[in-house]
């Protein structure tokens, strides 16, 4: 199988959840009522018996509830799996008590297929009376202890290790977990909004209008951004941002101006000589399209041409080239490689405006709006559920970040990810 993510060919296997080696990174796929929580519980009760762990001193003498992370989806499924893996201990270490010879009971043979596996695990491994009840007692002792197992979500995790480890993580003592703060967002977002639009030169309103038309609407693209605002560009503030993009602009409206009469030759002997397909590209199309190209050189103020329809692809290389009856003459006729294309393509096609406008300026109101909203909240003392994940993750980068990793991985020497959480960062 072919990971998408990296290219690689990966090897797929049936899995044995009694044969799956404890150490290292392993993936499990399985859609839903396949037996997830089953694996898992065996999984469970193989570490803590240390069933299979080879050679691995971390894993060596099994572990025990506390030492193990299962992290699940909610915490309705907490409560679920810890009950489901108690009961599953329970069951293996009557199992263990079962004499050759003796009748399984009842409640153990009603487990079916499920059986084979615990019979398995028993049979592999623990074959004289004395190591089978050593790993009963080993398994009664995890069952009573699963009150206090280390089976979370993902957020009630990275808390606890906040919380336990708040001199490594760098984090306030006492901090109010809120689900929401919209007050805090709606007022970083505003003041961000005093601060750069309305001091903004009139010309530009239009467009930042057109793009953002609240500091709600701005706040809304801001949100998904923040916690990954190390991976993103620097930006600008919005006057120097749409100021360099008003002066781009007027490089292109120069080209335009200068490069106009030669660019209408060129067009015009090619729609008169056929290179041009007149069904894509004939001289009244060009006569129109090239006058609105004229309009907006000529207004210091036009920011976009008034070209509509298919006239902005059109007028690019890709556009010129498809227009063409063949691509493929040779030498090919000069309206084919008019450097007028490419001037105007990042303006027609729009990539000019996002890159060098929105971008920029979205780039910018991330750190300045999340530079505000981390502030609000210190002063409040308070964290939200995403705060949870992202500032677990700066501590882990931090200078003690080293000796936090070591730490956490010590106290959990295996984690279990019951189901991963693609909405969570």
């Amino acid at each position: 199988m072919t990971n998408p993510a990296n290219g690689r060919v990966t090897q797929t296997r049936r899995l044995d959840p009694v044969a799956l080696p404890l150490s290292g990174t392993r993936l499990i796929e399985a859609s839903a009522g396949t037996g997830k929580t089953f694996t898992l519980s065996i999984l469970y009760l193989r570490l803590v018996l240390a069933h299979g762990t080879g050679q691995s001193e971390r894993l060596a003498g099994g572990l025990m509830p506390p030492q193990i992370l299962v992290v699940t989806f909610t915490e309705a499924a907490t409560e679920e799996l810890r009950d489901r893996i108690r009961s599953r201990l329970s069951q293996c270490a009557a199992l263990f008590s079962v004499q050759p010879g003796e009748k399984e009971p009842a409640d153990i043979a009603a487990l079916g297929g499920e059986l084979a596996l615990l019979r398995q695990i028993r049979d592999s491994e623990y074959t004289s009376a004395e190591s089978r009840a050593q790993a009963r007692q080993r398994l009664l002792m995890a069952a009573e202890w699963m009150d206090e197992s280390a089976i979370s979500t993902i957020h009630g995790w990275c808390k606890r290790m906040l919380s336990e480890h708040a001199f490594d993580s760098g984090q306030l003592f006492g901090q109010q977990l809120e689900a929401q703060v919209h007050e805090l967002e709606q007022e970083a977002a505003q003041d961000y909004w005093r601060r750069f639009v309305y001091a903004l030169p009139s010309r530009f309103s239009v467009w930042w209008h057109e793009t953002w038309q609240s500091p709600e609407k701005l706040w809304q693209q801001v949100k998904p951004l923040l916690l990954y605002q190390d991976n993103l560009g620097e930006g600008a503030a919005p006057a120097e941002a749409l100021a360099g993009l008003e002066k781009q602009i007027q490089e292109i409206k120069k080209a335009w101006q200068t490069q106009r009469n030669d660019v209408d030759k060129t067009v015009v002997d090619a729609i008169h000589t056929k290179v041009l397909d007149a069904r894509k590209l004939g001289l009244k199309s060009w006569e129109k399209w090239s006058g609105l190209l004229d309009e907006w050189a000529a207004s210091p103020q036009a920011d976009r041409p008034g070209l509509t329809g298919k006239a902005p692809y059109r007028l690019t290389p890709a556009g010129i080239a498809d227009a063409l009856k063949d691509p493929a003459q040779d030498p090919p006729h000069p309206v084919a490689q008019h450097p007028i294309w490419a001037t105007l393509e990042p303006l027609l096609e729009g990539t000019l405006h996002h890159q060098s406008g929105k971008l920029a300026v979205l780039f910018h109101a991330v750190r300045e709006i999340g530079a505000a909203l981390e502030s609000a909240k210190l002063r409040s003392n308070l964290m939200t559920f995403d705060d949870l994940l992202s500032k677990l993750l700066q501590a882990l980068k931090s200078p003690r970040g080293e000796h936090l990793a070591r730490t956490i991985e010590s106290q959990f020497p295996v984690m279990l990810i019951d189901e991963f959480q693609d909405t969570d960062p």
